[in-house]
């Protein structure tokens, strides 16, 4: 048997006791449970597809009584949860059986096993956005807007639910208490099956919520019988780290929810996609536009919502931005007529062999790239509200800021490059002239495959045939 670690603290051991992990002595923590960098390390060797370890389902942690809970919201809410019984939040940022969590976990005795290895209040207040001030928030994400409201919109929820629900189910408590809950319970929670009401709630699993983040991650789990198991992705040894995936979260994400973020570098696909992304506001459309990198199509439609949301949709045919599939793969060897019918203009009778522009394409072309012309402006006005170069004095912010500012920057080239293309082809009947052009703007890699996602499903109608 594999020589075993040594013994963890008093309070994690306390922990194991209650969370019956199997093996017993599976994982050990790397350093204090205060520490927020320690992480859980395997004290045994595991293969491949083998259990790193389970724990029993009954002693998950879930809320007592959401449905009470929901009937308290629904007084608060009634238009927004007319529909929807689990979103008190304007922006669904906020879940209702988290809260209901939050009031479970609250009602936990002091010396609850669980309880005494949670991260300290004063750790969240360094880390987790929703605990800071606005006067402190604004200059630590400069420029990053939609971000910094759905930071505003969480803390007034949680402050509007503690005054008019939770004050008055649990009266003792303080909003302070509910917010360090709220950190626990957003940072920690898994959403589970509730097996008495048939819908997603959140639940807390005590053991297997400290394990860190990662892409890829090192284990997975899930409910099997009346356990929850973590299966080794890869061979595991002895003090390896044992991490698990909390889902495809851009840096923005991460740190709202996590209080962490990962280097652009670690925060990739096996594809190369990258996980970042940049939620911009223009006119009434968030638009996420997501960093380069696992091909054209990830940029395509982002390009297609900002296309979209520049100008209100009406007769010209534009399709809404919720339409848009952003996760759809590309394939060079789609037929183009499936993906055609996102940009409906009208008459597609047009010969497609003709080096002329079809009667009426001319129209739909400028019409396009007048939107261009728009996104282009409004991501400039968008890039200038952040510092020159990025500027945080907190770490994390930095980074999601910087993230920003490349992403911005690289769809700003695209659109550069589109109007660009449009400039040096138009009126041009020359198609070799043009196959030219098109060959020597391929040296601008994963920019140039936006642009090329863009032309080659005929939004440019005629002007796709050199693609």
């Amino acid at each position: 048997m594999p020589k075993k670690r040594k013994a963890p603290s008093d309070a994690f051991s306390d922990l194991l006791a209650h969370a019956e992990p199997s093996p017993p002595a599976a994982v050990s923590l790397s350093g204090p449970p205060s520490d927020p960098n320690r992480c859980l390390i395997s004290n045994y060797s595991v293969a491949k597809n083998e259990t790193a370890f389970s724990i029993p389902f009954r002693n998950l942690i879930t809320p007592e009584s959401p449905h009470n809970f929901l009937e308290e919201v629904d007084k608060i809410y009634p238009d927004k949860n007319k529909n929807n019984k689990t979103q008190p939040s304007p922006d669904n940022l906020i879940n209702n059986t988290d809260v209901a969590l939050c009031l479970n976990l609250m009602a936990l005795p002091v010396a609850h096993p669980y309880k005494s290895i949670l991260p300290s209040q004063s750790l969240f207040s360094s880390c987790l956005p929703v605990c800071w001030e606005s006067k402190v928030l604004a200059p630590l994400l400069k420029g990053s807007a939609v971000l910094i409201s759905e930071i505003e919109t969480i803390k007034a929820t949680l402050r509007t639910l503690f005054d008019c629900v939770v004050s008055k189910i649990s009266p003792s408590s303080s909003f302070p208490d509910f917010l360090n809950a709220w950190c626990v319970v957003s940072s920690r929670s898994f959403s589970v099956q509730d097996v008495s009401s048939s819908i997603s709630i959140s639940a807390l699993l005590p053991l297997v919520d400290m394990c860190n983040h990662s892409r890829p991650r090192v284990c997975s789990y899930k409910k099997s019988g009346d356990r929850v198991v973590l299966t080794a992705l890869k061979d595991i040894k002895v003090g390896d780290e044992i991490s698990i995936t909390y889902g495809a979260k851009s840096s923005s994400e991460l740190l709202r929810d996590y209080g962490f973020v990962l280097p652009p570098t670690s925060n990739t696909e096996p594809d190369g996609s990258s996980n970042d992304r940049v939620k911009i506001k223009i006119r009434d459309n968030i638009v996420t536009f997501r960093a380069p990198g696992g091909g054209p199509s990830y940029s395509y439609f982002c390009l297609s919502e900002g296309v979209s949301a520049v100008k209100d949709v009406g007769e010209s045919g534009v399709i809404p931005v919720e339409e848009f599939e952003e996760e759809e793969e590309w394939n060079d060897d789609d037929d183009e007529e499936d993906l055609q019918g996102q940009f409906d203009f009208g008459d597609e009778d047009e010969d497609e062999e003709d080096e002329d522009v079809g009667e009426g394409e001319g129209d739909v072309e400028e019409e396009i790239f007048s939107r261009v012309s728009l996104l282009l402006l409004t991501l400039k006005t968008s890039l200038s509200l952040y510092s020159s170069p990025p500027f945080s004095s907190n770490p994390s912010c930095l980074i999601v800021l910087s993230n920003d500012v490349r992403i911005i920057n690289f769809y700003i080239k695209v659109c550069e490059t589109i109007l660009e293309f449009n400039e040096t082809v138009k009126g041009e009947k020359d198609g070799e002239k043009i196959r030219k052009y098109v060959e020597s703007l391929k040296s601008r890699g994963d920019e140039w495959e936006a642009v090329q996602a863009f032309c080659k499903l005929k939004l440019l109608m005629s002007l796709s045939k050199y693609f």
